[in-house]
C-alpha cells in the first residue's frame, strides 16, 4: 500500500494550485504502473482468500478471514485516498467564455461558401 501511494503521489493535485487546470494527471502512468500494482495485489489477496476459507472448513477459525477483511478495507481506503487526492476541481474563473448577445441587440449572422 506504502508503495502504491508513493507512486501515485506523482500524480496528486500540488498543494496551492487547486482549482487550477492542468496539472500532473497521466492516464499512462496509471495505467502502466500503478494498475499493474493494484492488479498483482489482487491476484494475491484473492489466491490468499482461497486459501483461508479452504483452511477455515477445516479448522473452523474465522481470525484470518476477519484479518483478510481488515486488509481489503485498508487496500479501498488507499485507494480513495488517492483519488481524492488526485481529483482535480477546475475553477470556474478557468472556463471558456462564449458569446452571447445581450437580450433585444440584434445580431447578425452571415454565412459564407
Amino acid at each position: 500500500m506504502g508503495l502504491y501511494l508513493y507512486l501515485a503521489s506523482a500524480l496528486w493535485v500540488y498543494p496551492g494550485t487547486e482549482g487550477e487546470p492542468g496539472g500532473p494527471g497521466d492516464a499512462f502512468y496509471w495505467f502502466f504502473a500503478l494498475l499493474p500494482i493494484l492488479v498483482i495485489y489482487l491476484i494475491v489477496n484473492s489466491i490468499a482468500l482461497v486459501a483461508i476459507v479452504r483452511r477455515m472448513r477445516t479448522t473452523g477459525k474465522k481470525t484470518p478471514l476477519l484479518i483478510w477483511l481488515v486488509v481489503v478495507l485498508l487496500w479501498l481506503s488507499t485507494v480513495v485516498y488517492d483519488h481524492h487526492r488526485a481529483f482535480r476541481v477546475i475553477n470556474a474563473e478557468y472556463s471558456l467564455r462564449v458569446y452571447q448577445p445581450a437580450v433585444g441587440s440584434s445580431a447578425i449572422v452571415t454565412a459564407t461558401a
